[in-house]
């Protein structure tokens, strides 16, 4: 899947496009151009307690805009 500008023409172009709220929360911008191909993002966490620590990943897509 293709990727939209941090700062394209959207009315949301701002850098970066993302915000870690706290230790599990994320948000992410859903805004993404007309005529590209969408967004994607790859979410990783990481949790330690300093001997140990273990990392799970997601992706999440906002897809191009699905006109009716």
């Amino acid at each position: 899947m293709g990727q939209d500008a941090l700062n394209g023409t959207g009315d949301g172009d701002t850098s970066p496009d993302f915000q870690i709220v706290g230790p599990t929360l994320v948000r992410l911008r859903a805004e993404r151009a007309g005529n590209g191909s969408g967004r994607q993002y790859t979410v990783t966490v990481t949790c330690s307690d300093g001997t140990n620590s273990a990392s799970r990943s997601v992706d999440v897509n906002v897809p191009k805009s699905q006109k009716k």
